[in-house]
């Protein structure tokens, strides 16, 4: 696979550019959503096949593995528990305690699923919801983008959720955009164990059908909420752009994360939130039931797609044609000419990308606050 090449040019401080106006700073990315959900639409419901109604853009268990997830989760997974908040315009994935263990008691949603009988701990029903994709494409899965929620998250003991893509298959691929749990916080005699300012990031890839499987992880980091902020319990942003061999991780907008080369997913993915209960909400194998019934609120879900125009080189010979430049992933850009400057706007950030090469020829200035970031990879269509 051909190395990808990033360069960022910067003088004397980085700038924080407003996500309403441009992703991140970066202009290559579409302005409109390819995909989103503000859950501003009165009466959704669930259909009895499980996806909503009327917009159908989503099903309310994981297409992989049904309602449940793993010895080490402790919930079953229930459309009812997916509930579209009229009141303020948000998806609430509601936990609550309903007693057990189940041992196969709960409703399945069709496709055949089945139950699994040696999952002898689940107590809770709880949430989950995936996305349906790129209608235009395969309406499962997405390939790149910049993927953004707003939410407010449980942050007791035992409270995993996450915001994540998914891919399987003879592999196994994951991004997670952001997990939370007591279990990332450190070991139980850690001041900050149990904190509910820390969540974590990270992927999963494994090209080697999935000989080593969850060995294969990469760019494991644990993000804290800044001091002054509120913690995670109150409305916050969480997003990442996954670019061809790139993967930026960010919280409120500040990137908090980072993971570049050919250890990036780069097949199709599948895009979940779910609420989770881990291994945490069982004391000394009992379950707790105190925290419940209780809820991760999530106030938007958003996609963007990199626009694209990989067959066509481009050329900006003075800075009326950067003025003028439409920003897309082209097959080559030419930046000067002899004769002519060209000067990025002061107090501002540019990003271009290309597939084959950029080059900077002559005559070109980059003004002391402002950013540049020169990035050649695949065409990401």
């Amino acid at each position: 696979m051909r190395k990808i090449l990033y360069i960022c040019l910067m003088l004397m401080f980085t700038l924080n550019i407003e996500t309403t106006a441009q992703i991140l700073g970066d202009n290559n990315w579409n302005s409109t959503p390819l995909f989103i959900d503000d859950f501003d639409v009165s009466g959704r419901s669930w259909q009895s096949n499980w996806v909503d109604i009327p917009n159908a853009r989503w099903r309310a268990y994981s297409r992989d593995c049904g309602v449940i997830h793993g010895d080490n989760e402790h919930q079953v997974y229930q459309k009812e528990n997916c509930v579209f908040n009229d009141t303020d315009e948000t998806m609430e994935l509601v936990a609550e305690y309903v007693g057990g263990p189940m041992n196969c008691t709960y409703p399945l949603p069709p496709g055949g699923y089945t139950c699994d009988p040696d999952h002898t701990s689940l107590y809770y029903y709880s949430g989950e919801i995936d996305a349906l994709g790129y209608p235009e494409l395969d309406p499962y899965y997405f390939t790149y983008g910049y993927f953004e929620i707003r939410c407010k998250l449980p942050v007791h003991r035992g409270a995993f959720p996450a915001f994540w893509l998914w891919g399987g298959g003879d592999h196994y691929e994951e991004i997670d955009i952001f997990e939370y749990s007591w279990l990332f916080t450190g070991e139980e005699t850690d001041p900050d164990f149990g904190s509910p300012r820390i969540f974590t990031t990270g992927l999963y890839f494994n090209d080697d059908n999935n000989v080593g499987g969850w060995e294969y992880s990469y760019a494991r980091e644990n993000p804290e909420v800044p001091v002054g902020d509120p913690d995670l319990s109150e409305w916050h942003t969480f997003s990442c752009e996954w670019s061809p061999e790139r993967v930026i991780w960010y919280f409120d907008g500040d990137i908090v994360n980072e993971h570049f080369g050919e250890t990036v997913p780069y097949r199709p993915m599948t895009l979940k939130a779910n609420y989770a209960l881990d291994n945490e909400v069982l004391d000394n194998g009992i379950p707790r039931t105190g925290y419940f019934p209780d809820k991760m609120t999530i106030d938007y879900i958003k996609v963007h797609k990199l626009k694209c125009d990989c067959g066509n080189p481009a050329t900006i010979p003075d800075t009326p044609a950067l003025t003028a430049f439409t920003y897309e992933v082209k097959q080559s850009i030419s930046i000067g000419s002899s004769g002519n400057t060209v000067t990025i706007p002061a107090s501002s950030k540019v990003v271009f990308r290309a597939t084959d090469y950029i080059e900077i020829t002559q005559n070109f200035e980059l003004p002391a606050g402002s950013e540049m970031e020169l990035l050649t990879h695949p065409c990401p269509e």
